[in-house]
Parts: C-alpha cells; structure tokens; sequence
C-alpha cells in the first residue's frame, strides 16, 4: 500500500463506481404472463401499442390527438371506470400562451365519501406530444403507467381515500391542461395529494425529481414500498434552475402534497422521431410502475390531512436510501465538523511546520481548480477540432473516457508537485476541511443539494476520528505507517457514490453542451484522491494516465458525431409575409446545417432575419417564392371606449390546418388585458415577449374554429399588430430540402414549420 497508493486507490474507486451504479440498476421489464395484480411493463407497453396506433406525433388540436384521447376513453370504459372529459381555453402560467384543452379526468371511489377527510390521490400525466415526435416516452409511459396501475387497483377494490387520473392535454406548450384542471376543475379542490409521471428521452431510471408539502409521509412511503427507489435531491435543486418544467409545478402552485417522478435517458431522442415506442426501453416503464403502484396504494389508505409543508432532502449510497429534513442538515453539519475537529486535534495536526500546511492547503485548492480549468479547456478544444458542440455524440464512449481521466490525470500531475513537499495527515485533512467549507456553503444557500457533501464529511470524518484511536503514530509528524494509507482510503467509500457516481446521470441529462455540471463532482473526487496520490508509481501512473487520455481525445475528434441512434437535429423554417410575398426558409440546428440540404436552395452567406419583429439575424436564410397560402382572417366586430382604454373584440379563424396562431404587437401598445370566448387571460400572465419587449398572443389547439378575442388596448393610438399562423407542413417549394434532410438528422422540438403573417393595426 505504501508503494502503490495512488494505482490502488484509483481502481478501488472504480470498482466503488462500478458497484455503485450495479446496485441501483433498473428493475427487469415483467412479461404480461405475470400475475394481473403486479405490474407488467409487457402489458404496459402493449397498452401503449393501441394508443399510439401508427407513432403518429399528437400535439394539442391536432386529429391525431383526438384520436389518442378517444382510445383512452374508450379503455377506460372498457374496465368500467367512470371518465369525463374538461374542454376548456386555458393559459399557460407565465406566458402569453393560451390552448383549447381537452383533459381525461377518471375517477375510483373510495369508501368515504367525506373530501376534507378524504381526498383524491391523483395520478397526473399528459397524453399530447411535441408535433415532431409519436411521445412514446414523453409521455405515452406515464400514460400507461396510470392506467396499468388504475386497473389493478380497480381489481383491487376501494381504499379509504378515492383515486383520480388527470391525463393532461397541451403539457408540452405550457401545462395548460394542468392549469385547466388546478385552476377550473370543480374536483380540484378535493384533491389532497398528486403523484406526477413524467418521460424525458426514451429510457433511464424512474427517479423522484422532486416532493412538495408532504414530504416526510410521502418519501417514508415511497422507500418503505419501492423495490427500486431512486433519486437525489440534488435533481430537485438543478430542476429549479433549468428551463424544464413539469405538470407537478401547477400542483406546487395550488399548494397540494405530492411526488415528481421522471426518467430522463437517451435524451437525443427527446422531441424527436426517434421517442417512438421501438426506442423505449421497457425498463424504464415497468421502474414507473414499480415506483407508481405501491406508493399508491400506501397514500390511498394513509390520513391525508393536515400534512406539515416539510421539506426534505434525500440521496442514495450503494442503493440505500438517506433523506432528512432540510433544517437538520445544520445539524448533521456540525457534528461532521466537530468530528473532524477533534480528529485534527488528535492527529496532532497543528504541530507540522506552517510551510507544510500551507503547501497542503493550496495544493487540495489547485486540484480543485485544476480538474475544472482542465475540463473547460480540454472539451474546448475538442468541440473547436469537431467544429461544434454534440450534447449526445454518436460514440460517447471517447468522450466518457476524457470526463472520467480528467480528475486521475489533474491530480496525479499536480500530486507530483505539491506532494513531495507535503506529509499524508496535512494532506488528508486539507482535503477534508476544504470539503467542510464547501459543504457549509452549500448547507446555507442550496441545502436540498448539500447531501453529497455532506454524508462522506460525516462518514470521512468519523472514519478519521476513529483511525486516531487505532494508529499508534498519530502524534508522530514525519513518519506516516502503511496503515493510514488503508484509513486513507476508506475515507473514499462513500465519496464515490456521492461524486463520482453522479456524473453519469450528469452527463446523460445534461449532455455535453453542458457538462461543465460534472466539474465540480470530478473535483470533489479528485480531492478526495489527492493526499494518497503519492508513492513510487505516482510516475508511471500519470504517465499512463495521460497517454490514456490522449487517446480518447483522439478519438473524440475521429469518430463521426451523428447517427441513426442520434441524429443530428435539424428544423426547417419558413416565414411568408402576406403583404408583400416576401418568403423564406432557415435551417435551424445548433450544429453545421448538413452539406444536402444547403445545396437545395440558395441559403445566404450572411445574417438574415427570418421574421421582421426577429432581433438577431439568423445564417442559412434563403429567400424564396410564396406559397399560395391564405393566412388567417380577421374582422373587427366592435370597439367599445372605457375609461381604461378601448375595447376591441375580434373574431378571427385560420384558413388552413394550423398548430397555432399568434398575435403579436407593437412595443408601443400596452395591452391590458385579453378575453377568448368569454375567458379572460389578466393579472401575471400579461408579461412581455422576448421579440422587442412586445405583447404577444399564442392561441394553441384552434385549427380552423372561429375564434372570439376582446382585447383592452391602453390609450387612443392607433394599434399595429402582426397576425400570423403556424403549421407543420411546408410548402411544396421546400419539398426538395426537405427530402435531402440525410438519414442522420431529424427534427426536433417544434420541429419544421411554416409562418403567415401580415401587418394590421387597430
């Protein structure tokens, strides 16, 4: 142990690594032969099959999603569960963006009719998708996970508590449906708790993203029961910061008890052609299940009453489950340092010579900076030589390769320098005092994420304190005996599950777009390495090390970035002014535009705005002939002057199969209010866009219905606006680039569309 430290505490960290990730693997999918009260991802996906029917993408309004919610009614009447359906105008939360909703609200009665005493426990997810992807995972799996779970429960007889199912329209474009239904819904307010089911890519672990309100009944529930739980806290701390949202959020916002949960793997496929049900990974929906049923069977017989707004926060170790209440992380905090106070006194540490602990000091610090300048600089480099940046490349496995050498190779090389002039113990408590500063930084600000700072400070350090009592030497301040290498290393057993072990679930939500998000998880690990990267093999093994790293740098510049698997995501675009003719298409993709397609048209060198209210000109723009299409109509039916300003009402109705339809003012104009067929959008939600600080209305779900707005205009000035409708079918002027889209690319998101607008006033 004393010749080789540094070799052996590398790969007994990636054994911890491999063990870790085996011990929290993913449930086997069940077969339908199973016993038809457990859950059967077979059947599950079976289910899903019907629903579906051809993967034909189903966004809000469209005929395909009347089809998709015709077939769930019909399944739900088919095993005799009562179901209604809420159509209903309903406005996203923060934005100008409004949908005819069509929701499925199911219900099972309980064996009391009393709601205070005992309300609904509903199971939410959404049955639209994104108009470019069939949605088999977002969110076809948590479709069929509750109604698998509600047929068994059904079976089952009635709980103390009733069940409901939400299967929320328009998710996808603002969780509308959810707003529908939290905000209009009669039944709403007899709901006491919501367990949430939700799909990102087309695979990964069911995990709890997030609780709200209940929490302490809600996890003790879900660990009690789960033969799988899965989930840190620290997902719920990131979710807040990211641009993702979920149905769970309108809950939030109505104050309800619940749990978030959601897979979120091969997240190329996310929005794209490829979430169909050939890619879904069967796993992946039986977890759902497995998670889903029996903590609704707990909640459906559980007091739902008066549950405390606790929050907690939860991680997991060699597939044990920790979680506490965030106010006890100031205590688990203290003890950790108090610990490792008493092991610093113990182990004599302030005897060594100053020299020696400032070398000490600085040298953990540079690991922690190294690995991170490292990391920025080397994937830098190697997006500049690809020419782009791949979240989800074709081959990840060079890429994985550089991320996991970057904190052996930063540590080993700084370790040649700072160690030879620094002993094991300073080294080792430089480690573990830095991380109790980060940990109380992370205590105070984001306390939901301090847990993987937390439990290996605690551990370590008393891991530490008890290395005092059995080391004979711990006084001695030059002489270090092999045993401590062997304390030394145990300090790493709960690092790796709390650093290490996160960056793959990481990498593969974040992609490398983002992946600096692992750096500092690298650097906790590579930390935690630095007082045992010493010995005679220090040499060989970064030497080793880097020439490792080398390679896989090469061949993260070699290997083709795109295909089948993962395509390149690329959307056509077009934009046809009706007033004067002008039309035009961008190739939209974060990536080069692929070669094929821009030899289709005469696609500009320079910038050119798609659309004149567009802030930035965009490249690959080329202009091109119009299309013949009629744009939407509108009459202005009467104008009625208040003492706020004037009221206009209008009706107006698009003349072609559309997504949706906009309007879009003049910065100038300070819109007050909107009303759509008698339902008023007001107050929050009437925020400005980001198009020049300008009002905007989407109306989403419309197709070609005659649609009633009034809208309070501030002030006499006449009014400009623009008005325009979105499909997703172009013209057949961009058939050729369309059918040069390569195997290798796809579309995404919104994917390709085509604009009409013209310019009004008022």
């Amino acid at each position: 142990m004393s010749r080789f430290p540094f070799a052996l505490a590398i790969v007994f960290s990636f054994v911890l690594f491999g063990l870790s990730n085996w011990l929290v693997r993913m449930p086997e999918a069940q077969p339908a032969s199973i016993p038809l009260n457990e859950f059967s991802a077979e059947r599950a996906i079976n289910l899903l099959k019907h629903l579906l029917d051809d993967n034909t993408p189903h966004p809000v309004g469209s005929i395909a999603n009347k089809a998709v919610r015709t077939r769930i009614t019909h399944w739900l009447s088919e095993q005799k569960i009562s179901w209604e359906v809420q159509a209903t105008w309903a406005c996203a939360f923060e934005t100008n963006r409004c949908a005819w909703v069509e929701n499925i609200i199911a219900t099972l009665p309980g064996k009391f009719q009393d709601y205070k005493k005992h309300p609904y426990v509903a199971l939410v997810a959404h049955y639209d998708s994104v108009p470019m992807a069939p949605g088999a995972g977002d969110d076809g799996a948590g479709v069929v996970t509750l109604l698998e779970v509600a047929r068994i429960l059904k079976t089952e007889g009635p709980a103390n508590n009733p069940l409901m199912l939400i299967i929320t329209d328009a998710e996808e474009i603002g969780l509308m449906g959810a707003e529908a239904f939290f905000n209009e819904h009669p039944l709403a307010k007899n709901v006491g708790m919501v367990i949430n089911v939700e799909g990102g890519g087309t695979s990964g672990h069911s995990q709890v993203l997030r609780t709200a309100f209940g929490s302490r009944l809600i996890l003790s529930s879900y660990v009690d029961n789960a033969k799988h739980p899965f989930g840190n806290s620290i997902a719920n701390e990131m979710f807040k910061r990211m641009p993702n949202d979920t149905d769970f959020s309108v809950s939030m916002r109505s104050k309800i008890p619940g749990i978030d949960f959601a897979f979120a793997s091969e997240l190329n496929h996310y929005h794209t052609p490829n979430d169909n049900i050939d890619n879904l990974n069967p796993r992946s929906v039986q977890h759902h299940g497995e998670n889903v049923l029996p903590l609704t069977r707990t909640l459906l017989q559980a007091n739902l009453t008066n549950l405390p707004a606790d929050e907690f926060a939860y991680s997991q170790s060699y597939g044990f489950w920790l979680d506490w209440q965030d106010s006890n992380s100031v205590f688990i905090l203290l003890v950790a340092i108090t610990l490792l106070t008493i092991a610093s006194v113990r182990f004599a540490l302030f005897q060594f010579p100053l020299k020696q602990l400032l070398f000490a000091t600085f040298g953990t610090l540079s690991v922690l900076v190294g690995v991170i300048a490292l990391g920025f600089l080397l994937f830098k480099c190697i997006s500049l030589i690809n020419g782009t940046v791949v979240s989800w490349p074709a081959s990840d496995w060079p890429f994985r390769t550089v991320l996991f050498l970057l904190p052996v190779v930063s540590v080993a090389w700084l370790a040649l320098f700072f160690n030879k002039r620094v002993p094991l113990i300073p080294s080792l408590f430089a480690t573990w005092w830095w991380w109790a500063l980060f940990a109380s930084l992370l205590t105070w600000y984001v306390p939901g994420a301090a847990g993987p700072l937390l439990i290996p400070l605690l551990t370590s350090s008393a891991i530490l304190l008890i290395g005092s009592f059995v080391y004979k030497d711990s006084s001695r301040a030059e002489e270090v005996s092999p045993d401590l290498y062997w304390w030394s290393l145990l300090t790493l057993v709960l690092v790796i599950p709390n650093s290490l072990a996160l960056v793959l679930p990481l990498e593969t939500t974040q992609g490398y777009g983002l992946i600096i998000a692992t750096f500092p998880l690298l650097a906790l690990f590579a930390m935690a390495v630095m007082p045992v990267a010493r010995g005679s093999d220090l040499m060989s093994s970064t030497l080793a090390a880097s020439a490792a790293l080398v390679i896989a740098i090469i061949f993260a510049v070699s290997l083709p970035l795109f295909s089948d698997w993962r395509p390149q995501h690329v959307n056509i675009h077009y934009s046809e002014n009706l007033d004067d003719g002008n039309a035009r298409v961008q190739l939209n993709t974060r990536n080069p535009a692929p070669e094929f397609m821009l030899a289709t048209q005469n696609f500009n060198a320079a910038p050119l705005s798609l659309f004149p209210w567009d802030e930035d000109n965009t490249a690959d723009v080329a202009k091109l002939k119009p299309s013949g299409w009629t744009g939407a109509s509108l009459q202005v039916i009467s104008v009625e002057n208040q003492e706020r300003g004037r009221v206009v009402e209008l009706l107006f109705q698009a003349q072609r199969p559309v997504y949706g339809m906009f309007l879009l003012f003049d910065k100038t104009v300070e819109v007050k209010e909107y009303s759509i067929d008698g339902f008023t959008l007001q107050g929050h939600r009437l925020t400005r866009g980001t198009n020049k600080g300008a009002h905007r209305l989407y109306l989403f779900g419309t197709n070609e219905r005659l649609i009633n707005i009034k809208i309070l205009i501030e002030g006499e000035e006449t009014a400009g606006f623009y008005l325009g409708d979105v499909s997703n079918y172009l013209p057949e002027s961009l058939e050729k680039t369309s059918k040069s889209r390569p195997p290798l690319a796809s579309p995404v998101h919104q994917g390709d569309f085509a604009v009409l607008y013209r310019k009004l006033q008022l």
